[in-house]
C-alpha cells in the first residue's frame, strides 16, 4: 500500500490555513482581521500555489476558491491581490481539468499521456480519503561505471525498506523486459527517481507498477530501441510487484478508497489487481451516482505480462528508421559539435569574455541574474519574489541572495533563497541553496528544527533568510534566521563551505524581519 508520512504536505498546510482565515474573516473577528490577516497572507498564497485539487471531492476545492473571493475584497492585504488572483487562476486552471472529467468532457486527444499512481496520506482522517492525491514520477537514467545507483528525490532520513526493495525488483523486470528489444545493456545505470508532488516521504510498495511501466519507457528511449513505450490517455495504476511480476493485493478498504483518488482526477483508466477489480468497480458506481457522466475504466490484470499485452492501456510503437538514424547520428556527433565549439572559442578568445567569476546580482522581475565584473550574464534562477519590490525593505532585500568566496580559493560562490519550485521541480521553497561560479548546485539547506508549546509542537515549516556572513572558530559562516507560519523564528548558522550546521540555534517567539552583524557598541 503507498502511503505518504507527512505532518505538513502543502494541501494540509492550506486547509489549515483556510479554516484559520475563516475565523479570521467572520464579523465576530473584525478587529483581529486586519493584524493577523496580513502575517499570513503571503504563507496562504504560496500554499494556494502549491494546493493540487486532484485526488479531492470537489467541495473541498470550491470552498477555497470561495474564501480566496473574499480575500480579494479585504482592502488590508490589497498589496497582495494580483498575487493572489495569479494563484486563483493558477487554482482554476487544474480544477477545471478535474470538472472536465467528472463532467465527461475529458474526451479531447491528449497532448501528453501519462502515468499516475494514488497515494494516500498516512494521517488522513480515517475512513476517509480526503487528502489522497495522484503522484508521478519523473525517471532520468544515464550510463554509469561500476554499479548500478538510484538517487530518490524526496528521500527523507531513510528510504522505508519496502520502497527500497520494490525499486530492486522493478528495475530488474524492466531490464529482463528490454532485452528482446535491445541487444546491449550496460552493465550499470545511474537512475534519478523523482515524486513529482515532493509531499514528504514515501512508504509502502504499491508504486512497483508505475515505477517498472516508467524504467521500461525510459531504457527503451536511452538505448535508442525500435520499439518505444507509452500510454493509451491518462492511466492511474496501484500496485506493488513480486520478482515474478506478479501483481500484489491489497485490501478492498484501500482499493476502495485509491479508487475515489482516481476518480477525482483526469485519469480515463485505472489498473488493479484481476481479484480487487470487483472492489473498485463497486466503488465507481458508488461515485458515479453523484458524477454520472464520469467516464473511468477499470481494468483487471493479473500479473505485469498481462498488463504489457493491454493494448487499451500499453502502446508498443516502432520507431521509424529515419528517426533512429538521426537520434544516433545526434549522439555521436555531441564530441565534434564540442570540438568545433572549443575551437571557435579559442580562435575568437580576445573577443570574448571568459571571466566566469560571479561579481554582481542584478534582479530583473521573477529572476536573480548573476553577472561577472564586467556586467556580462553568467546564469539565472528564478524566484518567488519579485526583488524590485523589494526596494522600500533594503535589509530584507540583502536577505534572498549574496555572492560570497566561501572557501578563499578566489573564485565566488552564490547563495539563493526562496526560488521558485513551481518552475525547478527539484527544489523545496523552504531551502537555502549554494552554486557555484557555473550555476551547478554544491549544497543546500532545509531547517527542521521545531519547538513546542504547552498547548502544540509546531511543525517544521520554515522559510530561510539569510542576515551577514561571518567566522565561527576561523571557520567562515553564513547566518539566517528561520520564520514559521506559527510565529516562532529561529536564528542559525551554517557553515559556509560545506552547508552543515555549526554554533548555536538561538529562538524568537515571534516574527523576524531582518537583521545586521555589527560591532554596535565600538569595543573591537
Amino acid at each position: 500500500m503507498e502511503k505518504l508520512a507527512s505532518t505538513a504536505s502543502p494541501r494540509r498546510r492550506l486547509l489549515y490555513l483556510y479554516g484559520f482565515t475563516d475565523k479570521l474573516i467572520s464579523p465576530r473577528f473584525e478587529e483581529l482581521c486586519e493584524s493577523y490577516l496580513t502575517e499570513q497572507i503571503e504563507n496562504y498564497i504560496t500554499a494556494l500555489n502549491q494546493f493540487d485539487p486532484a485526488g479531492i471531492h470537489p467541495d473541498i476545492t470550491n470552498k477555497i476558491l470561495k474564501q480566496v473571493d473574499q480575500l480579494l475584497k479585504q482592502s488590508c492585504i490589497e498589496p497582495f491581490h494580483t498575487e493572489l488572483f495569479a494563484a486563483k487562476e493558477k487554482l482554476l486552471f487544474k480544477y477545471n481539468k478535474i470538472l472536465n472529467a467528472l463532467n465527461g468532457n475529458n474526451n479531447e486527444p491528449h497532448k501528453n499521456d501519462s502515468l499516475c499512481f494514488p497515494v494516500l496520506e498516512e494521517n488522513g482522517t480515517p475512513g476517509s480519503n480526503s487528502l489522497g492525491f495522484p503522484e508521478t514520477l519523473t525517471v532520468q537514467i544515464k550510463d554509469a561505471k561500476n554499479e548500478t545507483k538510484f538517487l530518490i528525490t524526496p528521500g527523507g532520513r531513510e528510504i522505508e525498506k519496502a520502497i527500497s526493495e520494490q525499486i530492486e525488483t522493478s528495475w530488474q523486470l524492466a531490464v529482463s523486459y528490454i532485452k528482446k528489444y535491445v541487444r546491449k545493456i550496460n552493465k550499470a545505470h545511474k537512475v534519478f527517481i523523482q515524486f513529482d508532488h515532493r509531499y514528504g516521504e514515501y512508504v509502502g510498495n504499491s508504486l512497483g507498477t508505475a515505477l517498472t511501466l516508467t524504467f521500461i519507457r525510459e531504457l527503451l528511449q536511452l538505448y535508442n530501441s525500435p520499439v518505444l513505450l507509452n500510454y493509451r490517455g491518462n492511466v492511474a495504476v496501484t500496485g506493488g510487484l513480486d520478482k515474478n511480476g506478479k501483481i500484489l493485493r491489497v485490501t478492498e478498504n484501500i482499493v476502495k478508497q485509491k479508487t475515489e483518488v482516481v476518480f477525482f482526477s483526469d485519469a480515463d483508466t485505472f489498473v488493479v489487481n484481476e481479484e480487487e477489480k470487483h472492489a473498485a468497480a463497486e466503488k465507481l458506481s458508488e461515485l458515479k451516482k453523484e458524477y454520472p457522466k464520469r467516464e473511468l475504466k477499470i481494468v483487471g490484470v493479473e500479473d505485469f505480462e498481462d498488463l504489457l499485452n493491454r493494448r487499451n492501456v500499453i502502446r508498443l510503437k516502432r520507431q521509424k528508421l529515419i528517426v533512429r538514424g538521426a537520434k544516433f547520428a545526434k549522439k555521436n556527433r555531441a564530441a565534434v559539435l564540442l570540438f568545433i565549439f572549443v575551437t571557435g572559442l579559442i580562435y575568437f578568445g580576445k573577443f570574448y569574455d571568459f571571466d566566469t567569476n560571479p561579481a554582481i546580482l542584478e534582479n530583473n522581475g521573477y529572476w536573480v541574474v548573476v553577472k561577472n565584473k564586467n556586467g556580462k550574464a553568467l546564469w539565472k534562477r528564478k524566484v518567488r519574489y519579485n526583488p524590485n519590490k523589494l526596494e522600500i525593505y533594503p535589509l530584507l532585500k540583502k536577505a534572498t541572495n549574496k555572492i560570497v568566496d566561501i572557501n578563499n580559493d578566489g573564485t565566488n560562490e552564490v547563495i539563493l533563497v526562496k526560488e521558485d519550485d513551481s518552475y525547478y521541480k527539484n527544489i523545496n521553497p523552504q531551502q537555502i541553496s549554494c552554486y557555484n561560479a557555473d550555476g551547478s548546485l554544491i549544497w543546500q539547506y532545509i531547517f527542521r528544527d521545531t519547538v513546542e508549546t504547552n498547548e502544540m509542537v509546531n511543525p517544521p515549516d520554515f522559510g530561510a533568510l539569510i542576515v551577514d556572513t561571518l567566522t565561527i572558530s576561523n571557520r567562515k559562516a553564513l547566518m539566517l534566521y528561520a520564520r514559521n507560519i506559527f510565529y516562532s523564528c529561529a536564528i542559525y548558522f551554517l557553515e559556509l563551505e560545506t552547508g552543515k550546521r555549526i554554533g548555536p540555534t538561538m529562538w524568537h517567539p515571534g516574527h523576524l524581519n531582518a537583521g545586521l552583524i555589527g560591532d554596535f557598541d565600538g569595543n573591537g
